[in-house]
């Protein structure tokens, strides 16, 4: 009987503790994990394409190269599992948290993270139709990271690192960027709504009429929102 096949007994007969195992390289694409705990393993490398595993607990576990494209991880807890370079095409991370996860030279396309918690996690990774509505990204580190067609809308962003960032056409309207750090190349930005109270924006807190009409001319949006010196700007009366 083959590592896989063991496993899949195992969980059939209703154990769900497989904590601090090591599954590195393992195929269990398509598989129910569902409600299973690996916390503290090792599946570097390991294949779980289209696998269901909602509700599953991944809390420091190395998920390096893995294959996670199309799974299905609602409310999964991931809290500082190592992603990096894994593939997340499609998966569903709906409500998951990954506070403090690490995803360095990881791919999310077309990636559900809608109101998932990823506050302190380290996300130098390529966003691509990436939905992280209504998500947590509280003092997240998404600096080198390229977000093309993102959809951030509502997110929690207070205290985020966003230094040298590719940012295309992203929605980031009535999101909340309070203390954070943000410089960024910015194409068809809609910042629509948004706060940025406190933020630094290209490392200083006083944004100046040029930088305004340089962000607007690339397609950066500022409809009703909040500068970082708290004032609303209108292009009428914000500069005055």
């Amino acid at each position: 009987m083959s590592a896989e096949e063991e496993l899949l007994r195992l969980y059939a007969t209703g154990n769900r503790d497989f904590r601090g195992i090591d599954l590195s390289d393992l195929d269990f694409s398509g598989a129910t994990l569902k409600n299973a705990n690996f916390a503290g393993s090792q599946l570097r490398g390991t294949n779980l394409e289209s696998a269901n595993l909602d509700d599953t607990c991944f809390n420091g576990a190395e998920l390096i190269n893995a294959n996670l494209d199309n799974a299905s991880l609602k409310t999964a807890s991931l809290k500082g599992a190592d992603l990096s370079k894994s593939s997340l095409t499609q998966t569903n991370f709906v409500s998951a948290n990954l506070c403090g996860a690490v995803l360095l030279n990881t791919t999310l396309k077309q990636t559900n993270l809608w109101q998932a918690r990823l506050n302190g996690a380290y996300l130098c990774a390529h966003f691509e139709e990436t939905n992280l509505k209504n998500a947590e990204l509280i003092g997240a580190n998404l600096s080198e990271s390229l977000l093309e067609g993102t959809n951030l809308q509502n997110a929690d962003m207070s205290g985020a690192y966003i230094l040298e960032v590719m940012a295309i056409e992203v929605d980031l309207s009535y999101a909340k960027l309070h203390g954070a750090r943000l410089q960024a190349e910015m194409r068809n930005v809609n910042l629509s709504g948004a706060s940025l109270i406190g933020a630094e924006l290209f490392g200083g807190i006083d944004v100046s009429e040029k930088i305004i009409q340089w962000l607007e001319s690339n397609g950066v949006i500022f409809k009703n929102t909040t500068m970082p010196c708290g004032r609303i700007y209108t292009s009428a009366s914000f500069l005055g």
